[in-house]
């Protein structure tokens, strides 16, 4: 096999491709899943259909986070709800 080719990895079977999408689902401690993620920057992608996609890739993924990020910190945490609560509960407000 000559250095320019690449072997295409084996098809995956449909238990390992649930996995997989389960495993892309996870979510970690920022909220956003990778699957979520990726969504989100092909739809853009999809949407806006840049003339050249691939070379885009990555600047509109880092948009999409910075956006999510963004969002993620405009959103209540469970724990600010309960302080404002309990703040007002306190105070007579409630």
């Amino acid at each position: 096999m000559s250095g320019d080719t690449k072997e295409e990895p084996p098809p995956l079977e449909p238990a390992m491709l649930l996995e997989a999408k389960e495993f892309l689902r996870g979510v970690p401690g920022n909220g956003a899943s990778v699957y979520d993620h990726l969504t989100k920057v092909l739809v853009r992608l999809i949407a806006e259909r840049p003339s050249d996609a691939n070379a885009l890739f990555e600047e509109v993924s880092a948009s999409v986070r910075e956006a999510t990020i963004a969002e993620a910190a405009r959103v209540p945490t469970d724990a600010q709800l309960v302080r404002a609560s309990y703040t007002r509960f306190c105070s007579g407000q409630d």
